[in-house]
């Protein structure tokens, strides 16, 4: 049996509330990866040379961050829009850069 803890109002945690907090928070659209992976490549990041030509993820690399990405998406998923948030976290990519 779950007890809802005392310092917390039981309403602040229903369904519609909560929904109606977090719904259009992303000015990100869904997008195919094809389109993701072609606009990442416009602003720079570049497929780094693999040793190995098998599996199916990329690491990518840009002359102005320290680190390399991963791109692990097929040409045809569909990427959402939280997914599409943290790629721009860690790329530097734009919605208007799509």
């Amino acid at each position: 049996m779950f007890l809802w803890p005392l310092t917390v109002p039981r309403n602040q945690f229903d369904l519609p509330q909560f929904v109606e907090n977090t719904c259009c928070m992303s000015q990100w659209p869904s997008t195919s990866a094809t389109k993701v992976y072609r606009a990442l490549q416009r602003i720079g990041w570049r497929e780094k040379p693999r040793i190995s030509k098998s599996g199916s993820h990329k690491q990518l690399e840009h002359p102005n961050y320290p680190y390399e990405f991963t791109w692990a998406f097929h040409d045809g998923e569909e990427i959402g829009p939280k997914m599409l948030a943290r790629i721009a976290k860690r790329t530097g990519l734009k919605p208007e850069d799509i």
